[in-house]
């Protein structure tokens, strides 16, 4: 669906009258099943070569819970503050416990990119592995997009 169209356009197109695509999109919203209206960029077209997925284990030996709320509260400064990253979040199995997903203009980017991940947070860290997604490859067999949720 194109987030673009106005109530009136997908009234026609859901043959429901407008008052009600009005109020199904207000309940969506105050529901929060929609968060925000968004364009979807096409990543490699806008600069981007590289989508990367990175896993890390954190440090679990720390000397309280104030100091885990610390670490805790200061990775989600750093990675809030990189406009790259995209999505951050714990995660189970293959001995990592976070992962997040970022995008890079080129390898050198990147190189960049995860030395400063390494010096600002590698205090935190036991370890991180990454997984890299070259966005110009001619084998992209599906790009990444959201359309394809619907």
């Amino acid at each position: 669906m194109n987030s673009n169209r106005s109530d009136l356009e997908l009234a026609k197109v859901l043959g429901i009258s407008k008052p009600t695509v009005s109020r199904m999109k207000r309940k969506l919203v105050n529901d929060e099943m929609i968060e925000a209206y968004s364009v979807i960029p096409n990543f490699y077209e806008i600069g981007y070569r590289i989508m990367a997925f990175t896993f890390v284990n954190t440090k679990h030996s720390f000397s309280s819970k104030e100091k885990m709320d610390e670490m805790l509260e200061e990775v989600k400064s750093w990675m809030m503050s990189k406009p790259n990253v995209i999505f951050y979040s714990t995660c189970r199995e293959m001995g990592m416990d976070g992962g997040f997903i970022s995008f890079h203009r080129s390898y050198e980017e990147f190189d960049k990119f995860t030395t400063q991940h390494n010096l600002e947070l590698g205090k935190c860290l036991e370890g991180a592995q990454n997984i890299l997604f070259n966005l110009g490859s001619p084998n992209v067999i599906k790009p990444f997009h959201f359309k394809y949720l619907l």
